[in-house]
């Protein structure tokens, strides 16, 4: 348990620029494929798919 008066560690933060524009960069390069991105990015699809689904990105129109 946290001790009385502390937050609670956020579980999402937001992308800043460079991390978000090195996603949509990387899903480019890949043609909107996930699952190489995410090979490329050192992280599994489906943590991709859902960071993608939070920010508000899509693999094709990124």
């Amino acid at each position: 348990p946290a001790p009385s008066g502390a937050a609670a560690p956020a579980r999402h933060r937001p992308l800043d620029e460079d991390e978000r524009s090195r996603v949509e960069q990387a899903l480019r390069h890949h043609g909107g494929n996930v699952a190489a991105t995410a090979r490329a990015l050192g992280m599994h699809r489906t943590q991709l798919r859902r960071l993608l689904e939070r920010h508000g990105l899509t693999p094709g129109g990124a």
